[in-house]
């Protein structure tokens, strides 16, 4: 077992996130009508089913149509020009748990924390809705607390083969 590439890859790749880039919105331009500060940035026009048009940048490296062009290294260019990639790809099971279990809490006016208890129920809010959000809250909990469960006992045993303990 083993070999060259087996095992899991790595979780953060070097690769930049979309969210970590400036990014310049053909829409905001658009509808902002500034003055065309770009001069190698082309737009190009593609007709609406119902009337009027879509305006879109031409990526200068691959010439593709794109809402949003992301500067990188002093370029502009596409997502896919520069291998950007979305921060949720990068979510973990546990990440995803902890989001969800954050969101709920959030919506019922608490905190984000899942350390603090869970909040009361809103006014107006249904209870068969508020115990069936604290059901789907619990569960979050349960998957996040397992991930981070398994995530320590892998960097315990990891540790423990390269300390050396004295008697």
């Amino acid at each position: 077992m083993g070999g060259f590439g087996s095992g899991q890859w790595p979780r953060y790749t070097t690769r930049f996130t979309v969210e970590s880039c400036p990014v310049l919105d053909v829409r905001i331009w658009h509808h902002q009508r500034h003055a065309e500060r770009e001069g190698t940035v082309e737009i190009a026009h593609t007709p609406c089913p119902f009337g009027g048009e879509r305006a879109w940048w031409l990526c200068p490296g691959c010439g593709c149509r794109a809402i949003r062009l992301y500067q990188l290294a002093g370029t502009l260019r596409c997502r896919n020009c520069h291998r950007l990639v979305y921060a949720s790809q990068r979510a973990t099971a546990g990440d995803r748990a902890i989001t969800r279990a954050q969101a709920i809490r959030l919506r019922m006016g608490g905190s984000a924390s899942l350390l603090v208890p869970f909040p009361e129920k809103p006014p107006r809010m249904r209870w068969r809705t508020y115990l069936a959000l604290w059901a789907k809250a619990e569960d979050a909990d349960a998957r996040a607390f397992a991930e981070v469960t398994a995530w320590a006992a892998r960097a315990r045993g990891g540790l423990a083969g390269r300390l050396r303990v004295s008697p």
